[in-house]
């Protein structure tokens, strides 16, 4: 959901920054939105340095997935036309369950190429809800399979269009390996669920997460 004030805000920064391909900004991550959550809704920014024009592919680095830094969905982004068509726009292939990593595929490809202005404004709700493509992909053990198909994508389409500077090959390297473990990791858990008993299973559970 868009508070009015998303678009003119937005095309204002874009007019005063002509070389930012996309402006991107805070979200109300939503949870109050069906009256009967528990939790409460949190304002979450950017994770990069806010209110300036960052040169890329700084961004790649920073953000998830490749980076610790919170990432803008969908609903946030404000692009310019001609730079979506440069890209090639989203990439179709990222279909079904894949479609949980469609917008990372979609923003890796403005982050390595233009300039990008990071704003502190939150101008988005984002609803959180259990039947999310998020939240079912995690509840059925498909993250990290997912994850492990953009990240080897990612390899694929980086090398296709030129090579990737030093610092992005080595933290997606460093991604691919961990995102191996924990698919490894990820079945294991997957067959233990179907023949251990309930209590122990989650016993192994916790510690499996203590691991991580």
């Amino acid at each position: 959901a868009w508070y009015p004030h998303k678009l003119g805000q937005q095309v204002a920064i874009l007019d005063t920054h002509p070389q930012a391909a996309m402006v991107i900004g805070a979200s109300t991550y939503w949870r109050s939105w069906s009256g009967q959550s528990d939790s409460a809704d949190v304002v979450v920014p950017i994770g990069a340095e806010a209110d300036t024009l960052i040169a890329p592919p700084r961004l790649m680095t920073t953000l998830y997935p490749l980076g610790k830094g919170a990432a803008p969905p969908p609903s946030d982004l404000l692009l310019r036309r001609d730079v979506v068509q440069a890209v090639g726009g989203f990439e179709a292939s990222f279909r079904g369950p894949l479609m949980l990593f469609e917008d990372q595929a979609f923003l890796s490809k403005i982050y390595r190429r233009y300039p990008v202005y990071v704003a502190s404004a939150c101008w988005d709700r984002y609803r959180q809800r259990a039947d999310s493509i998020v939240a079912t992909n995690r509840a059925a053990g498909r993250y990290w399979q997912i994850r492990s198909h953009f990240l080897h994508w990612l390899q694929q389409d980086l090398a296709r269009t030129g090579g990737a500077p030093p610092t992005v090959q080595h933290v997606l390297s460093r991604a691919l390996r961990d995102a191996r473990r924990q698919s490894v990791l990820a079945r294991l858990a997957g067959a233990a669920r179907r023949v251990l008993p309930a209590p122990l299973y989650q016993r192994l559970r916790q510690r499996w997460h203590a691991m991580r």
